[in-house]
């Protein structure tokens, strides 16, 4: 469980499902380890947001979707350079100071 200002996000469906019945209140959505950070997705596993740690001293927050290419109709992750001002705020990123964020950043990593 990674836990982010108050929102709670599940490594998978049993560890979602055991919050439910948890009085802190039911997980946001879920999280998956990638080689080169953390996705985090809704709880339809549609992605949010993700945890870029390609530099481990530098980590920080872009905002991602999916989009569907047109000629496979294939879905692919798409990656912002930075996160919305709605996910900043969902994070708690839009009170925090640039190394503020740098160091709340690096918790996170660490989990």
């Amino acid at each position: 469980m990674i836990i982010i200002n108050g929102l709670k996000f599940a490594k998978n469906n049993n560890e979602f499902v055991e919050t439910l019945f948890q009085r802190e209140g039911t997980a946001s959505g879920f999280y998956k380890k990638k080689k080169n950070g953390i996705l985090f997705l809704d709880m339809q596993n549609n992605p949010i947001f993700f945890l870029c740690c390609n530099n481990p001293s530098l980590p920080f927050f872009v905002t991602c979707g999916t989009d569907t290419i047109i000629s496979s109709g294939k879905k692919v992750i798409r990656y912002m350079h930075t996160t919305i001002a709605a996910h900043e705020k969902m994070l708690g990123l839009d009170k925090l100071s640039y190394r503020q964020q740098f160091e709340f950043c690096q918790t996170i990593k660490e989990i």
